[in-house]
């Protein structure tokens, strides 16, 4: 009989599944759609999940069977989508790894709000116990609070790659001398390791962001929460169980692996029916084909610059052998009939038509993604951020172009759009980049979903034998910065 009880309740708590808690940036859809399909996997699998950001205004719903707790702060709004010191910066400046404290303070500020003004919605959460706590890896410090409260496992969700802070963090292993930094420079967008300065780019890079994550950010977030839970980046990071990264495996180089980490990127979705309005529009006889730009929804086109504005008007306008569908908001422009304009367009639906043949984007990873899983080769100007990385590894897959933001011209953007259109290795090289995107022993929503089954059975965290002795290493001896000073002394001792 007590084997029977023990057996059925086996079953129930399969059955019921984990009760599961992600924690995102505020006003957070952006990176929230990058976890999102791995959540939805989640939900399939039978789990409970639920999301929560602060907002500053209505979001669109997540769906996918996630429960939503997007918490509406009243009374503030540090939202940067409208501010046009952070538009300036977009369409005429650079984000560099310091910029990544502003992010932090108003995260922080925002968190700290909430739990003093709408103290009942942090603690609706905080007081509910969760089998985990998943948090965006950056800028979600009411996320961490909530993470530190439950006092059980928590991941860490990266919306792209790894950043290089908590690679070290975490003993990954990664050289960051010798990859891509994260912020490239507009005049010098490239990267080639067999140049020492390239190397040594990239570890200041390594270095800048270091100082930024590990310091003045804590600070910050330990203004909001300390009170709470004492915080720490660093000690946080180590604490966590599992690292899941959007970032494709197939899109970069060889990396150094770990047991706990795990990219999850690679898989394609299929779009819906295309509605009809776009459906005419491409399919007239008289185009030779389809030419889609989109911008995401953080580069707001009523910011742009003039200079901007007029190089795409001129240039789109010029191509009237092609439709051209622009995700456009802003003031009217005077484009030719051949150019469809609207605020919001289908855009994966529009990739995956057939007379798709080119992609104006701005180089982040869901439309990067989009890209390949479409085959369609593409032209990128990007704006902040990451993207300008993620630009120059499409161009070093020879399946995308670049325009510098900064001295883009009618001419310029004209001239690279039509050597995209017409010569075949963009897409060539595209359609063998979908190949290896393809090609894996296991999906990569399986491996996530084959993991996460893992943690549960194991209560939350493998055994301690599954993770590195180097997380607790001081970056003296993780960097062999010991060796190299005994090296150093010894040819000083020689020399004299």
């Amino acid at each position: 009989m007590i084997r029977l009880l023990w057996y059925y309740s086996c079953l129930w708590t399969v059955a019921s599944g984990a009760k599961i808690l992600l924690a995102t940036m505020p006003q957070g859809r952006s990176h929230a759609g990058s976890f999102m399909p791995l959540m939805h996997r989640l939900v399939q699998d039978g789990h409970n999940v639920t999301v929560f950001f602060e907002i500053y205004s209505p979001e669109l719903p997540l769906g996918g069977g996630v429960k939503e707790n997007l918490v509406l702060l009243k009374g503030i709004d540090y939202s940067i989508t409208n501010d046009p010191m952070f538009a300036d910066i977009v369409w005429n400046g650079a984000l560099g790894a310091m910029s990544g404290i502003v992010p932090f303070y108003f995260s922080s500020k925002s968190c700290a709000h909430m739990i003093r003004e709408q103290p009942d919605d942090f603690w609706h959460l905080a007081n509910q116990t969760w089998d985990l706590v998943l948090t965006d890896s950056i800028f979600t410090t009411c996320g961490y609070a909530l993470a530190l409260l439950n006092k059980k496992p928590f991941v860490l969700m990266h919306s792209s790659d790894v950043e290089p802070v908590h690679g070290y963090f975490k003993a990954y292993g990664r050289n960051y001398a010798l990859v891509t930094p994260y912020f490239l420079d507009y005049e010098n967008a490239q990267f080639h390791i067999e140049r020492f300065m390239d190397r040594v780019e990239g570890a200041r890079s390594f270095v800048e962001m270091f100082l930024a994550i590990a310091y003045p950010s804590s600070f910050l977030i330990n203004n909001a929460i300390g009170h709470l839970v004492e915080f720490s980046m660093e000690e946080y990071a180590k604490q966590t169980v599992f690292s899941f990264y959007d970032m494709p495996d197939t899109m970069t180089w060889p990396l150094p692996g770990a047991n706990d980490l795990v990219s999850y990127g690679a898989h394609c979705k299929k779009g819906k029916v295309l509605p009809d309005e776009y459906a005419k529009f491409i399919n007239d006889p008289s185009s030779k084909g389809t030419i889609l730009v989109a911008f995401g929804t953080i580069c707001q086109w009523e910011f742009a610059p003039k200079r901007i504005i007029d190089a795409f008007v001129t240039t789109l306008n010029n191509l009237a052998d092609y439709r051209i569908i622009w995700a456009y908001k802003g003031p009217k422009l005077p484009l030719n009939s051949h150019v469809m304009v609207n605020s919001w367009i289908p855009q994966q639906e529009i990739l995956e038509h057939p007379k798709t043949k080119l992609f104006i984007s701005h180089g982040g990873l869901k439309s990067l993604k989009e890209a390949i899983c479409s085959e369609t080769p593409v032209i990128y100007m990007p704006m902040f951020a990451e993207q300008l990385r993620n630009s120059w590894i499409a161009r070093e897959r020879n399946f995308a172009a670049y325009v510098n933001k900064k001295n883009v011209t009618a001419e310029s953007l004209e001239r690279t759009v039509r050597s995209v259109l017409s010569d075949e290795k963009y897409q060539t090289s595209i359609s063998r980049m979908r190949r290896f995107f393809d090609d894996r022993p296991i999906h990569s929503l399986d491996e996530g979903s084959f993991w996460f089954r893992r943690l549960l059975k194991y209560g939350g965290k493998m055994p301690d034998m599954f993770y590195r002795k180097g997380v607790g290493n001081f970056f003296v001896f993780h960097y062999h910065l010991d060796l190299i000073a005994v090296a150093f002394v010894f040819v000083y001792i020689v020399s004299r």
